[in-house]
């Protein structure tokens, strides 16, 4: 069994690329980070975060028990702190990949596709930038997404995958 991180900012393709690898990858599963609360359930943005990540380490937990997939694959920039806890439920039990987006900042804080970016999101992916998000230290594929299409990303990231069998 793999657990697969779609790492980045947001804006940097995390959603598209995941759903892309779910139609390709069989017998896998897609966790949409950012549905496993609503943001009016918390005032907080810590608290959304909190909310959001205990709930993802619980799910995963789950999904490796009961190991009836090959692939969990997650959208959700990733921390140091994320990345540890992750670590710690997947060790002996399934592969933990991080493939990270990094396109330029530039790209990242223009409307992309449907998405049109409010002003707390622009402001948001500039701290992203700044946190290392596009820069993950512990990533195992980087991919420079700024001029790339949604399909010619998503055929890096399964050549990836196959060669590190």
């Amino acid at each position: 069994m793999r657990v697969i991180n779609i790492n980045g900012p947001i804006n940097s393709g995390k959603s598209t690329i995941s759903k892309l690898l779910l139609e390709r990858l069989p017998n896998s599963i897609f966790i949409e980070c950012d549905e496993l609360t609503t943001d009016e359930a918390f005032l907080s943005f810590t608290d959304r975060i909190s909310a959001r990540l205990h709930k993802l380490y619980t799910l995963l937990e789950q999904l490796i028990t009961e190991a009836q997939l090959e692939t969990i694959i997650f959208a959700y920039p990733m921390y140091l702190e994320t990345f540890d806890k992750i670590s710690t439920i997947t060790v002996g039990r399934a592969d933990f990949v991080i493939i990270t987006l990094s396109p330029s900042l530039e790209s990242c804080m223009t409307n992309r596709g449907t998405r049109e970016l409010d002003e707390w999101e622009q402001h948001r992916i500039q701290e992203m930038y700044k946190e290392g998000v596009a820069e993950f230290e512990k990533t195992d594929l980087f991919i420079d997404n700024t001029e790339k299409t949604s399909g010619q990303t998503v055929e890096i990231v399964l050549e990836y995958l196959k060669k590190k069998k």
